[in-house]
């Protein structure tokens, strides 16, 4: 019954938001009203859940209260629109109440005709648009769409990130009742930004479940495309060149694994995607405040959803910056408003992060680069390996093996510039590793900035929500902004999509799922690659690599690791879903981590104290839990020298008894080397602890489960 509610209570909500919006006189374009609703709506549940926390209430009721009084407002608004707009110009003689109700208005609003002349006039346009554009491109995206959104509600959340970081901190903002900062061995709980999961709150407690929390990036998906048909209708494209615009997105392998799991990238490439559409509204409309405070909605909550956010905005907030201070008259206090409401999303993030000792910005402790080992051969570098990765090009294997043998092969490689040292030379002696790297199979050099395991370095086919290449999409962005550049009147949107790519590449070191990141560019570069191919008349050449995305989109979506349609006998959904948590983890962990939690929920433990290691499954405990127990009892990480004294049951699995370093970014990501270091034991089970199981023996991975003696229990 909850999940039903939530189901229906929050497409409701927006929906009534998007009536209110697309009625209004300005905003006519149903877009438009669309993108306005979801910008508001995500500010409504940020602003609710950052509220209720002052008051430690996030919780059921709250969320519902919050979500009821969005819509009666909603309601109320829209219900006096429609008598103020039909009402006639009298004067009313009876004071009464019943003279005061305009008749006309109930018989237009009860008239069982209304509804039907909306249906066929809906249906109508249908038809014409179909009859306009063709029945092909339609049909696919919706079946895009359709399988994604199945796939979402199919599978439970089974990505590494998401299992480790993004849903356990739901789960604990939930049991705290506030957002504030908790002990976690994993500080990307805390110090990342946390907007997605801030939205799939929301479903998470009106439902009761996770069943809908993969919706959040499904609806991103669909923002998107909505946000690319707008940009590309402001760029005086046709309807068929915004279908295959929205159609080259859809295909792309990695929106298409992105949409149906909980990580936050198709989130922030929605809100990127929004930011380009304020931003050119704002640019058409000088001296318009209104649009300026659009732009910084969008950028703050861009930001509040991703790091990655930053370096792409860039471009954007420093063109915005440099023409609001040229026109100052017009467009200054336009910019102030849209600085002030960026910080104002951004700042209750940034303060817990500050008051509790961590980066202002989040950030991570394996990506800090000092200012020294950003070198040209290391910019050429990251330029090459971003490239690379979106093809499936096995290099020779002796370039993969002998570089892993480096005894330093962690991010990051420094090779600084003297002082004062000007010279190209690195950028030559860069170009000839790369061509010596492909061709002759010889290691990199330390000049390379990686961040990841580098025998990953590999471009090799893996369809996965982490790692898919996207080469035919690159090669046709390639294309496009060839054929721009060309054109004078088209030059500036490329360079800014340039300029975005640039300081991505400059900012943010490869990584083994850079393709992953790369996903907003790739949503600013799609309606550069429909101009391109429409307006010189080359809109056949499109057509041909539009075809090969469509159907390669097809076993994507059947075969690929994590969410596959069409999955093996017993595996996947086909497993049920228990045991689909664990596709990234089959086999002897699974059946260990199942049995641990069945123990675990026999003890029917009031408080379960939670020793784990830094990139661990936690949130599979919470669901395992929560199947299994009538409640979820109270789960807390435990201080390995200092176990709160009213915690029952202990959960252990690989813990490290000493604190973690950071010091090799490697490490962090590597679960081989946690076999090789000084690891909990059961005999390491703090005094007043007895285990009941061990499924760490004999070298496998498992989970430690003790109990508090009955002694300890009687106290």
């Amino acid at each position: 019954m909850s999940t039903l509610l939530t189901a229906l209570f929050l497409p409701a909500s927006f929906g009534l938001l998007f009536a209110a919006l697309y009625t209004s006189a300005k905003t006519r374009d149903w877009r438009t009203a669309f993108l306005l609703a979801a910008l508001c709506d995500s500010l409504f549940a940020w602003a609710l859940t950052e509220t209720l926390g002052l008051f430690n209430a996030i919780g059921f009721a709250g969320i519902l209260s919050g979500w009821m009084a969005h819509d009666i407002v909603l309601i109320t608004w829209l219900m006096r629109r429609r008598f103020q707009k039909t009402e006639p110009a009298t004067d009313y003689t009876d004071k009464t109440l019943i003279s005061r109700i305009n008749t006309n208005a109930i018989k237009q609003l009860v008239n069982p005709c209304n509804p039907l002349k909306s249906v066929k006039s809906v249906v109508e346009k249908g038809r014409r648009f179909l009859a306009e554009n063709g029945v092909a491109m339609p049909l696919v995206l919706g079946l895009i769409l359709s399988a994604t959104l199945v796939t979402g509600i199919v599978y439970p959340p089974n990505n590494y990130d998401s299992l480790t970081y993004h849903l356990p901190r739901i789960e604990h903002w939930i049991q705290n009742g506030n957002l504030s900062h908790y002990f976690v061995p994993n500080a990307r709980q805390l110090i990342f930004a946390p907007l997605s999961e801030l939205l799939m709150l929301q479903t998470r407690v009106l439902s009761g479940s996770d069943w809908l929390s993969q919706s959040i990036q499904w609806c991103a998906l669909l923002g998107t495309l909505v946000g690319i048909s707008l940009v590309c209708s402001q760029l005086q494209l046709g309807k068929k060149a915004r279908l295959a615009a929205c159609l080259f997105f859809a295909t792309l392998p990695m929106a298409l694994l992105q949409a149906s799991t909980t990580q936050n990238d198709m989130v922030a490439t929605f809100y990127i995607t929004t930011l380009a559409v304020c931003f050119i509204n704002w640019r058409e409309t000088p001296g318009k405040h209104i649009k300026s405070l659009l732009f910084g909605l969008a950028l703050g909550l861009a930001m509040l959803s991703k790091g990655t956010a930053y370096p792409i905005a860039l471009p954007f907030v420093v063109w915005f910056a440099v023409e609001s201070l040229r026109f100052y008259k017009q467009r200054l206090p336009g910019a102030v408003f849209a600085a002030a409401a960026c910080l104002i999303i951004n700042m209750p993030h940034y303060v817990r992060n500050q008051l509790d000792g961590h980066p202002f910005f989040g950030g991570h402790h394996g990506t800090k680069v000092e200012v020294s080992a950003i070198t040209p051969a290391t910019f050429l570098h990251s330029v090459f390996f971003n490239i690379h990765s979106n093809f499936p090009i096995v290099l020779p294997k002796k370039a993969y093996e002998s570089f892993a043998k480096l005894p330093d092969a962690a991010f990051p490689f420094r090779t600084p510039l003297r002082t004062g040292e000007v010279s190209v030379m690195p950028l030559v002696d860069a170009a000839k590793n790369i061509v010596s790297h492909v061709f002759k199979g010889t290691p990199l050099s330390r000049n390379a900035r990686f961040y990841g395991t580098p025998t990953r370095l590999a471009g090799h086919l893996r369809i996965g929500d982490d790692v898919a290449p996207n080469g035919l999409h690159l090669l046709m962005v390639a294309a496009a902004c060839c054929v721009l550049l060309r054109r004078k009147g088209e030059r500036a949107p490329v360079f800014l999509l340039l300029a975005s790519a640039f300081v991505f590449v400059f900012c943010i070191p490869w990584q083994p799922w850079i393709t992953r990141l790369q996903l907003p560019l790739f949503a600013l570069a799609t309606p550069l690659v429909a101009a391109a191919f429409c307006r010189t008349g080359m809109s056949i050449v499109f057509r041909f690599p539009l075809v090969i995305m469509c159907l390669c989109a097809a076993p994507i979506l059947l075969f690929n690791q994590g969410h596959a349609l069409w999955p093996s006998p017993e595996k996947g959904w086909r497993a049920g879903r228990e045991r689909a948590f664990f596709i990234k983890e089959a086999g002897a962990f699974e059946n260990n981590y199942i049995k641990a939690a069945e123990l675990v929920a026999r003890e029917k433990p009031r408080k379960v104290g939670l020793i784990i290691g830094t990139n661990i499954f936690e949130y599979n405990l919470w669901a395992l839990l929560r199947d299994k127990l009538p409640s979820l009892p109270e789960i807390r990480h435990q201080r390995r020298d200092a176990v709160e004294p009213d915690c029952d049951v202990l959960f252990v699995l690989d813990a490290l008894k000493q604190e973690w370093d950071f010091q090799t970014p490697t490490d962090l990501f590597n679960f081989h080397k946690i076999e090789e270091r000084d690891r909990y034991a059961a005999g390491d089970i703090p005094a007043g602890f007895e285990v009941i199981a061990d499924f760490s023996k004999h070298g496998q991975r498992g989970p430690i489960v003790a109990r508090r003696t009955a002694r300890q229990t009687a106290r």
